[in-house]
């Protein structure tokens, strides 16, 4: 294991038998991002790999000694054990280092893990007028919107575009040309592309950079005021969002959390008191449940709720969520509603005649 992987994994140990690396996975992630959980066959221990280096320090506060199936668990910093090598192991190590060494110079800068690669399939595309992107914006006064072609010249926080930079995102894609002016100009928007055009960027982006520029950072309190509420149809959509979003919050001290199935609830609540909140993400009948019983979450201070794959999302029920929509129609400007789908279905068309307001603007990629 490298130096770098090293500093971001924790070894678990006294494990239950049926422990399974998936049950392990679901509780690490509740924590924060992960790019691996093992579990060697037949042992009572486990290696948790997350994405960032100052995860494992948290995960050893919180898990360490927690019960898992009436065992306490053990928690602790994984420490790399250094091993003498032989001259040979050496000799064979330079040599196969020197031999993909040439390999790696024309390799190209893969996406971290979690995030969508289609994000910045467009990094070489040189600026294109409205009309070559292949994007429309409709709506009244939608003229304001102009249409962006490189993320250096967004307006975004400085941090934000270095952040963007080290993931090596240069280029939006069309869905995010259109979409994150529109958005940052304070307008409601419906935005329909395609699976894997970047919708998720198009949104997180400039809600990160608002919140950012107005320095709000996540505390700890009893009960949690999100500036913004994202709804997702499962939770594997949820884990994927989420993942995205602490990849564009790194260091800013803004807090993403994470409420969907499988989640355990008493966890989740101490997860976000202990560290706030300021975006959240789940899915609808959780949160809803979560709004409906428990006290640790409230919505009045939402400046931004985004309804993500919004022909599947909204085939459930909303319950709480639903008088958040009416509420923000009666008050226009104080809250944007965005929401993002693949296709403009009937049942999408009709929530938007019942809930948005005239002056939504419609986003729609070819």
């Amino acid at each position: 294991m490298s130096n770098g992987k090293s500093k971001r994994t924790v070894w678990v140990g006294n494990l239950e038998p049926r422990v399974t690396e998936e049950i392990l996975f679901e509780l690490f992630l509740q924590i924060a991002p992960l790019e691996d959980v093992t579990k060697p066959k037949n042992k009572n221990f486990a290696f948790i790999l997350f994405t960032h280096k100052e995860s494992p320090d948290y995960a050893v506060r919180t898990l360490n000694k927690i019960s898992l199936f009436g065992q306490k668990i053990h928690v602790k910093l994984h420490e790399k054990k250094r091993k003498r090598k032989s001259r040979e192991m050496v000799d064979r190590r330079v040599e196969d280092c020197s031999q993909s060494r040439g390999r790696k110079k024309n390799s190209r800068r893969s996406s971290p893990s979690g995030f969508d690669d289609r994000v910045n399939n467009s990094s070489s595309r040189k600026d294109e007028n409205e009309n070559d992107t292949g994007v429309t914006c409709t709506g009244p006064a939608s003229e304001s919107v102009n249409f962006i072609h490189d993320f250096n010249k967004t307006g975004f926080n400085r941090s934000l575009r270095k952040t963007l930079k080290k993931l090596n995102i240069q280029t939006p894609t069309p869905v995010q040309s259109a979409s994150i002016p529109a958005i940052m100009l304070k307008r409601d928007i419906i935005a329909c592309a395609h699976t894997g055009s970047g919708k998720t960027a198009a949104y997180l982006l400039p809600i990160v950079d608002d919140l950012m520029k107005q320095n709000i950072k996540a505390e700890s309190a009893e009960r949690q005021f999100p500036q913004a509420l994202i709804v997702s149809p499962d939770r594997t959509e949820c884990r994927m969002i989420y993942e995205q979003c602490c990849m564009f919050a790194k260091g800013t001290g803004i807090m993403a959390q994470c409420l969907h199935k499988g989640m355990d609830i008493k966890f989740a609540r101490k997860k976000i008191q202990e560290n706030g909140c300021n975006i959240l993400i789940g899915t609808a009948q959780r949160v809803n449940d979560v709004l409906e019983k428990l006290d640790f979450l409230e919505l009045g201070k939402l400046q931004y709720f985004v309804i993500d794959e919004a022909e599947l999302t909204l085939d459930v029920r909303f319950g709480p969520i639903k008088k958040l929509l009416v509420t923000g129609r009666e008050t226009p400007g104080k809250r944007q509603t965005l929401m993002f789908s693949a296709t403009f279905s009937p049942i999408l068309q009709r929530f938007a005649t019942e809930y948005l307001d005239s002056e939504t603007l419609f986003i729609k990629v070819d």
